[in-house]
This record gives C-alpha cells, sequence and structure tokens, in this order.
C-alpha cells in the first residue's frame, strides 16, 4: 500500500462496492455524533426558541393587538385569524418566492402545509369558542 496516497474511508468503500446485501453494515447504521456536537446543537436549539419567544413577546403580539384595536375586531377573532395568519406567513411567502424563483420549493408546499396551517388554526379556534 502506498504511504502518501490517502486511506479510502469506510464510507468510500460501502459507496464503490456491489454488495447489495440487507445486514446492517450500511452508513446510516454506523453513523455516530460525538457528545460535544449533541450539547452544542442542544444549546442552538434552546437559545433559538428562547430568542424566538423573546421576539414574539415584544413585537409581534403587540402589533397583532394594534393591528386589532385599529379596525375594531373582536380580541378572539383578532387573536384566532391574526395569529394563524402571521405564524403562517412567513412560510407561504417563503413558498411563493421558492415557486416563482423555480426552486425544488413548489405549489404542493403552499396547498399542503401553509395554507393547512392558517385555515386549521382558524377553523379550531372557531369550533371550541
Amino acid at each position: 500500500m502506498n504511504d502518501n496516497a490517502p486511506e479510502e474511508s469506510r464510507y468510500e468503500r460501502l459507496l464503490k462496492s456491489d454488495d447489495t446485501d440487507d445486514s446492517d453494515d450500511g452508513v446510516c447504521a454506523t453513523l455516530e455524533i460525538p457528545a460535544l456536537q449533541i450539547i452544542i446543537m442542544t444549546f442552538g436549539v434552546i437559545y433559538m426558541f428562547v430568542a424566538l419567544a423573546i421576539v414574539c413577546d415584544e413585537y409581534f403580539v403587540p402589533a397583532l393587538e394594534v393591528i386589532g384595536e385599529r379596525n375594531e375586531i373582536a380580541d378572539d377573532v383578532a387573536g384566532a385569524t391574526l395569529m394563524a395568519a402571521g405564524g403562517s406567513a412567513p412560510e407561504l411567502f417563503t413558498s411563493l418566492i421558492g415557486t416563482f424563483n423555480r426552486s425544488d420549493v413548489g405549489i404542493g408546499t403552499i396547498v399542503g402545509s401553509a395554507v393547512f396551517n392558517v385555515l386549521f388554526v382558524i377553523g379550531m379556534c372557531a369550533v371550541f369558542s
């Protein structure tokens, strides 16, 4: 074996091999994530969750209250409709932009996810109020 040549990793050997057996030697079966990465990812998720909660509490809810007051909408109705629309609007516009830029995000994402989020939240608020 040549000492100067880089050693081929186990994953590269698995990808190049013609073995089609169903053993558990696959790449996904042996994928390991170090403990430090798990700790960093967990901290990142918690940090983002707290940051999102602060932004929503300081800006999103007060903005919805002002919109409801100016348009003379009852608090229940404003909470159900404006919260649902405001919570799903970023996803809806991301899907729209992705559709018009001919990316992998398509019309199915808009119909399947964003519209469902808006209509389901409004519908459940109406049913349970």
